[in-house]
């Protein structure tokens, strides 16, 4: 028999083999092309083709490829992490797959304050943008990355894609970084990611607090949907390993109030967590003065006076214009003669959008974050990983706005859609009732009371 020919879902056969036939008429030129004059250009537009194609065919594969390769920020293309790229085409690809009447994805919706709170973000930014003169090519590229992260967000709440396998595509990914990196601290030389940070673990993270922000936030969250006990202890260990060998003071912070988090949480004790975030917070901010000459910390007294000068200039250059900005675009500041980015997300955003875009998008993670605390059966492992996002936000400068916070939002989303319908995705122990017992399983009788 003849093989079938390839069909995107939902769509007429007919018009599927349009579509391919259309695809293959560059990628034949393309071919053509390449072997005639050996362009590099060529063979780059016939990759492109290739990737375009696949995409088109296998869209969720393609997101969930996407995902696990986001921790590789150390492996761009000219600036662009290969994981952004590769994402956007895997949301390009599905939201073709929407306008042509894709019957077979069958989305939940979600809820209109995630559409309306991208919409203001984006439309606070653009003010502050036109404001200042910097609807530049730097700024447009600025709009396309939040874009991306706002429809990446956008189609994860809607479970294109099940969110234990989102959790397990990020988890392979962060560990296959992580492994690279701890693998090479024995060597006591770095293949990949900055060679100045002999001792740190960096992997294809490339910089050890960016591992570190990961690990902490992502890592955390996406073991919430890790059902196995056994199997989410071992990844859990792991990832510790990871994240301790980074030596990232921050992060370790944040382990640490997740660890309050979730075990107050647990024992229904509301006010615990709330009053550990903010000493965590004070903590980090002044976390030079308190850890410099601490243990393995006892050398980083010049990297923390320099990290004060940063905090310092960033302050300056925030108060300059706190109300509009400067318009879309990372922005960095002057220390010592050279430019670099702020160590504080905080401040960035403030310096970028102005103080009513960090504000509407702060409520955005925090109406998250309180939807999940009501949700029954609480996930508080993906509760924790929101909540470090605020505390490794503080010495970090890119945060905030970066594809791992949307990610979050659109797990998070994902699983307030259905937690009051299936409880069979999230781990007993990473989900409880405040001051109850966790919740059975599915298998399993409810516990008498």
């Amino acid at each position: 028999m003849r093989a079938a020919a390839p069909r995107l879902a939902g769509v007429p056969q007919s018009s599927a083999r349009a579509t391919l036939w259309l695809l293959l008429i560059p990628l034949q030129v393309g071919v053509g092309y390449a072997l005639a004059e050996g362009s590099v250009y060529a063979l780059l537009a016939v990759a492109a083709t290739v990737a375009a194609m696949v995409v088109l065919l296998y869209p969720r594969q393609a997101l969930l490829v996407g995902l696990a390769v986001i921790p590789f920020t150390d492996v761009a293309v000219k600036g662009v992490p290969i994981g952004e790229v590769l994402v956007t085409g895997a949301v390009f690809g599905l939201f073709m797959h929407f306008l042509a009447g894709d019957d077979r994805l069958r989305l939940d919706r979600p809820p209109a304050w995630l559409a309306f709170g991208f919409a203001l973000m984006l439309y606070l930014l653009l003010i502050s943008t036109i404001y200042n003169g910097a609807l530049d090519g730097e700024g447009l590229r600025r709009f396309g990355h939040l874009a991306v992260g706002a429809m990446l967000a956008w189609v994860l709440a809607a479970r294109v894609v099940q969110p234990a396998s989102a959790a397990n595509a990020l988890l392979v990914g962060m560990l296959i970084s992580g492994l690279i990196g701890l693998a090479e601290l024995p060597l006591g030389s770095h293949l990949v990611g900055d060679a100045s940070y002999r001792a740190r673990l960096t992997g294809l993270f490339g910089d050890p607090n960016v591992a570190g922000f990961y690990i902490v936030t992502l890592g955390t969250a996406s073991l919430g949907f890790v059902a196995k006990r056994q199997t989410r202890l071992l990844i859990g260990g792991a990832l510790l390993v990871l994240m301790v060998a980074t030596l990232s003071r921050t992060a370790l912070i944040a382990a640490i109030l997740i660890v309050i988090w979730v075990a107050a949480s647990q024992r229904g004790r509301v006010w615990l967590p709330i009053f550990a975030l903010v000493i965590s917070g004070l903590l980090a901010f002044q976390l030079a003065q308190h850890v410099k000459e601490t243990g393995p910390f006892q050398d980083r007294g010049d990297s923390d006076w320099f990290r004060r000068a940063v905090y310092h200039e960033t302050l300056k250059r925030m108060e300059a214009s706190p109300v509009f900005g400067e318009g879309a675009a990372p922005h960095r500041v002057l220390v010592q003669g050279g430019r670099i980015f702020p160590h504080n997300s905080y401040l960035a955003a403030v310096i970028e959008g102005g103080v009513f875009w960090l504000l509407a998008w702060l409520a955005l993670l925090v109406s998250a974050v309180w939807k999940l605390a009501h949700a029954r059966p609480r996930n508080l492992l993906l509760e924790g990983g929101l909540i470090g996002l605020f505390i490794v936000a503080i010495n970090l400068g890119e945060v905030l706005f970066e594809l791992p916070t949307f990610v979050l939002i659109g797990l998070a989303l994902a699983y307030l859609s259905t937690h009051s319908r299936s409880t069979s995705e999230v781990s007993p122990l990473a989900s409880s009732r405040p001051g109850g017992a966790p919740p059975a399983l599915a298998h399993q009788a409810p516990a008498s009371r």
